[in-house]
């Protein structure tokens, strides 16, 4: 391992002009010897490029790198992996925040105690809470999981190793959506891993709920789901505990009740192929038949009306004053 630069945080971005400003600001008073901030625009159209480009200008730790096409969020993530000089990278997206003095140096302590684990986990503010008795070394995957409870899945809680990350095929992940959850099932299953069990991220679309509908406007948000479970459907081959593999199941299936109504209302549009896909993937689990198909088989005219009705309502509830 390099003794000069031992962290790179890199932001991957593409139209973050409403937040890069604030994602910035929470990192640069963290920065110190041995820490580089990268910033990989994905071609972004909204001015992102431009905001950063000023800051870097009064900071020269910033450094911008402009993608000349968008090449999609996982290559993107992938260029920030391979442009970094860092031994570890920390993954932050555009809207989200570092939100706890000395998160970076918590980082560091654990890159120098422990340099040859694959990934490093740092927990974020969130509903689910992690008991900070499990922070420490993960002896394989599904401890990591386990201890996570598959959080990293937000790409903000992950610093990767850069030498590991070159020793995984990750080109099946491309396009997924799910890069940095391919390497870590595939990589956590041959690597060492470490867990932070203390909130360091905060995502704006939480705390503020900022950010909602920059993806999945017509309900896609359902379909890259399922590509998550697909990552997940190899676990069993490598060696994962099975019940670890049907908990990842459950990350996604378990909000099946809220979000195939809402996928539905927004426009998804269900066919042939991808109830074969649902059955597929989802065919061990009895509520899959009893709920989650009929609610995919129903019409989508159904939704969009209840959900028609629904913003009706409240409107007129605002408009009384209720």
């Amino acid at each position: 391992m390099g003794d000069d630069l031992l962290l790179t945080i890199a932001i991957p971005t593409c139209n973050g002009g409403r937040t890069i400003a604030r994602c910035l600001a929470s990192i640069l008073p963290e920065l110190r010897a041995g820490v580089e901030l990268l910033v990989c625009d994905n071609a972004s159209t909204d001015g992102t490029a431009e905001i950063a480009r000023k800051i870097a200008g009064s900071h020269p730790q910033i450094r911008l790198i402009s993608n000349e096409t968008n090449v999609g969020f996982d290559r993107n993530v992938d260029l920030c992996m391979q442009r970094a000089r860092g031994d570890f990278v920390w993954l932050i997206g555009d809207d989200d925040l570092i939100c706890r003095s000395g998160a970076v140096e918590k980082v560091l302590q654990v890159i120098r105690a422990y340099p040859d684990v694959a990934a490093i986990f740092a927990d974020s503010r969130h509903p689910i809470r992690l008991d900070p008795a499990d922070s420490g070394l993960c002896r394989d995957g599904s401890d990591f999981f386990r201890k996570s409870r598959f959080k990293s899945g937000l790409v903000s809680s992950n610093i990767f190793s850069r030498s590991a990350w070159q020793e995984v095929d990750l080109r099946q992940y491309i396009g997924s959506g799910w890069l940095h959850i391919g390497f870590l099932v595939q990589a956590l299953a041959r690597f060492p891993s470490y867990v932070i069990c203390e909130e360091m991220v905060a995502q704006l679309v939480l705390e503020e709920g900022f950010g909602i509908g920059r993806w999945g406007g017509t309900g896609s948000f359902l379909r890259t789901g399922l590509n998550l479970v697909r990552i997940y459907r190899e676990m069993p081959s490598l060696g994962y505990d099975p019940a670890i593999v049907r908990a990842a199941y459950l990350t996604i299936k378990g909000g099946y009740l809220k979000n195939i109504p809402l996928a539905k209302a927004k426009g998804l549009r269900v066919d042939a192929s991808l109830v074969r896909e649902f059955m597929e993937l989802y065919r061990a689990f009895p509520s899959f038949w009893l709920i989650d198909l009929p609610l995919l088989l129903l019409p989508g005219w159904l939704f969009r009306g209840a959900r028609a009705c629904s913003r009706a309502l409240q409107g007129a509830r605002g408009a009384h004053g209720e």
